[in-house]
């Protein structure tokens, strides 16, 4: 069984319900930089972003959209910020979305001037808001139509449909693009949702309810739901197993009531072998034959009526055919009277947006900067590439770091994620922006390709925010699914260019804000500046922990026998041999030791069930400038992506007296037989020829491993939180 009753009520008693994240609705519903070898490094600040370097203006706009429907942005806007248009024509002006040229409508005249366009936006809360980008150029016109109404009697009804979903709970081992899903439903329980916002006729109507199982038991079914409207059952349903289940329910002529507020109902029944019955509610549609109106907002509809009447009807109601959305259609000559307006349709079926002017979708809108120097400029070239997420003061704390590494003699690449995303995403704030400007560094920038890739910024799987927590999305990763631990954070990811391995060692430092990444910079630095000091015996020291299973102190032993024969000296520490050990871990800890490496059970801010090492515990940690490296292959341990908790890594790297100076650890779940025997195979290449960056030892590890399929869930997530290329010494 994935997931027992005790377990989800104890996860559910620590977590505060949010009802954020809801979609309600209708027919529409849409499921610096120049390179310098040698010493002077002068980064190009991050500021620049609001004018260019050059001094001019941004001569584009982003505007990033929530809801698809009829969007407009006013003259006055865009005059506010100092875009070079003269006026608003489809003669100076262009609206691309992924650089394809959109349709768009000037309607108005002077201060009331505004442009419309169909806007589509992207409903999947595991990608980045959809963005049309506005520049200067030659725009493609929207298409008109003149649809004055005959003598005809009009239709006053169409079909639509209404969708609800709530995104709530990240659900990691939902396969497919919706992993996020609402209400948790536990058998025996009811959820019952208002349906307030329609006005349906008195015809037939289809419900369609998609939920996701996520439990099973030995015998069939694991699972029984009713599915009930207005009180009256119109599904009874049973079926078996984790998975998607798709529920479609025909609902008879006169069921829904006109007049009154309608009610879904989902019942979940216990009578089945599966005693810990677990559902979500991912989303439900409903097709209905309704009055068409738009009192409210925007209303979407299907009708083949050969005159069509909307009634709440303003003098200012603008009609459009979105039948093809890619070529939307501007409705004209349509006819007022007394709040409804009236318009012929086609011979066919056709799908429109009518909307009074003041119920338009509002687009967020912000400048496009003119970037100094294209990305793709053929003169590009770098053995490190920093990506910085645009967060106050980043810039500042790790230009200390790119000088260092300069000295060192790297090619330094400064790159802000912005450019990133307008040169590579259109606009778009995803990591397959940055996968491709990686791909492209690496096929055209001036060779040597780029070795280190630094993504300064943490991130979390909500990628839009849109739940509260500790942690924002600053500097997005890439959710991969593996099939023991769904979906999971994987840097390396971005430098798997052609289904391989990683072709660049890539490293993040998983700051929320300045200070945070200040200290770990700090230490970084402080690492590889004290090499000669005389205090240097903790250089030659490591701690290696096992938890209470013979596996696990088995594999330590034979690492710390291979630690040994390099010239370590190991502290052994087994849960096994007494569980109390959280003194004497933190006391090793602070004496300082070079290495750590734990084998055991682990979760996201713990080593083993006892909590032999916590996140708490970084409060006692105070070995100053003596920063261990950790390697912690358990799961969970270095779960950088949560956007309510930190993880144990996060919280050591962070530390600012103390702590580590890089970590590598699982992101999510990873089998143990598949991860034990990695630790060793980690070793052998860190330490191999006199010591290498931590980062091509990961690399290597993660390029050697894949070659064998059963290492594959263990290699994915693993992740190094600090910098690729810090250089480890060996005694």
């Amino acid at each position: 069984m994935r997931v027992s009753r005790n377990t989800i009520l104890i996860i559910l008693g620590g977590l505060t319900i949010f009802f954020l994240g809801s979609s309600y609705s209708l027919w529409f519903s849409d499921t610096l930089i120049p390179f310098a070898v040698g010493v002077g490094y002068s980064p190009t600040p991050l500021a620049e972003a609001t004018a260019g370097a050059s001094g001019n203006p941004s001569s584009a706009v982003r505007l990033t959209v929530r809801e698809t429907g009829i969007a407009s942005v006013s003259a006055d806007q865009l005059r506010d910020l100092g875009l070079p248009f003269d006026e608003l024509t489809n003669s100076e002006i262009n609206l691309t979305r992924y650089g394809q040229e959109i349709p768009f409508l000037i309607l108005g005249e002077e201060e009331e001037q505004a442009l419309y366009f169909f806007a589509q936006a992207n409903n999947n809360p595991r990608q980045a808001l959809s963005v049309y980008v506005l520049s200067a150029g030659i725009g493609v016109e929207m298409m008109q139509r003149d649809v004055q109404p005959d003598e005809q009697e009009g239709s006053p009804s169409g079909q639509h449909r209404y969708t609800w979903e709530e995104n709530r709970f990240f659900v990691e081992y939902a396969q497919g693009d919706d992993v996020w899903m609402g209400p948790l439903l536990m058998a025996p329980d009811q959820w019952t949702f208002l349906l307030d916002e329609i006005l349906p006729g008195e015809g037939p109507a289809e419900l369609t309810v998609r939920l996701f199982s996520n439990s099973e038991g030995p015998g069939y079914p694991d699972h029984h739901v009713e599915i009930q409207v207005n009180g009256q059952t119109v599904a009874d349903h049973t079926w078996d197993g984790i998975k998607r289940e798709t529920i479609t329910a025909p609902l008879e002529a006169g069921l829904l009531l006109p007049d009154e507020v309608n009610r879904v109902s989902i019942v979940v029944h216990d009578d089945t072998d599966n005693t810990a019955g677990t559902i979500y509610v991912d989303d439900f549609e409903l097709a209905y034959e309704g009055l068409i109106s738009a009192d409210q907002e925007q209303v979407s509809f299907a009708s083949d009526a050969a005159n069509i009447l909307v009634s709440s009807a303003n003098q200012d109601l603008m009609v459009f055919d979105i039948s093809d959305r890619e070529a939307p259609v501007y409705l004209t000559n349509l006819r007022h009277d007394n709040g409804v307006v009236q318009f012929s349709g086609g011979e066919s079926s056709r799908q429109y947006i009518a909307l009074n002017k003041a119920q338009s979708v509002k687009p967020a809108i912000e400048p496009s900067p003119d970037w100094s120097r294209p990305l793709r400029d053929k003169d590009w070239g770098a053995d490190y590439v920093a990506i910085v997420a645009d967060v106050r003061g980043f810039q500042e704390a790790v230009d200390p770091l790119l000088a260092h590494r300069q000295d060192q003699g790297l090619r330094v690449a400064d790159i802000s994620i912005e450019q990133i995303y307008d040169e590579f995403g259109s606009g778009h704030r995803s990591p397959e922006a940055i996968k491709a400007f990686l791909s492209y560094t690496y096929a055209h920038w001036l060779p040597p390709a780029p070795q280190y890739v630094l993504l300064v910024g943490d991130a979390t799987y909500d990628v839009r925010d849109q739940i509260p927590g500790k942690n924002r999305n600053r500097l997005p990763t890439a959710m991969v699914f593996t099939e023991s631990g769904g979906y999971l954070a994987s840097d390396a990811w971005f430098s798997q260019f052609d289904g391989g391995g990683p072709q660049m060692a890539t490293g993040r430092y998983p700051a929320q804000n300045a200070i945070q990444l200040r200290a770990m910079i700090e230490k970084t630095l402080s690492y590889e500046q004290s090499i000669s000091e005389e205090d240097s015996a903790w250089r030659q020291r490591a701690l290696l922990v096992a938890d209470d299973e013979s596996i696990f102190d088995d594999a330590t032993e034979v690492l710390a026998d291979n630690l040994t024969d390099r010239g370590y000296h190991v502290y052994r520490l087994h849960m096994s041999q007494g569980e109390n050990i959280q003194y004497n871990i933190r006391s090793v800890f602070n004496q300082g030791v070079a290495l750590i490496n734990y084998l055991g059970q682990g979760s996201k801010g713990a080593w083993g069930d006892e909590a032999v090492l916590q996140n708490s515990d970084t409060q006692a940690l105070f070995n100053g400038s003596r920063l261990p490296i950790l390697t912690a292959f358990t799961s969970l341990n270095g779960a950088f992506a949560e956007p309510r908790i930190d993880s144990l890594s996060e919280s050591l790297l962070r530390k600012n007296d103390g702590g580590v100076v890089a970590a590598i650890a699982p992101s999510g779940r990873a089998p143990t037989t598949q991860l034990l025997p990695l630790a060793e195979k980690f070793y052998d290449h860190l330490l191999a020829d006199g010591g290498i960056t931590v980062g091509l030892a990961l690399q290597r590890l993660v390029n050697e491993g894949l070659a064998d399929p059963e290492l594959h869930d263990a290699l994915i997530p693993l992740n190094l939180l600090g910098d690729p290329a810090l250089h480890f010494y060996t005694p």
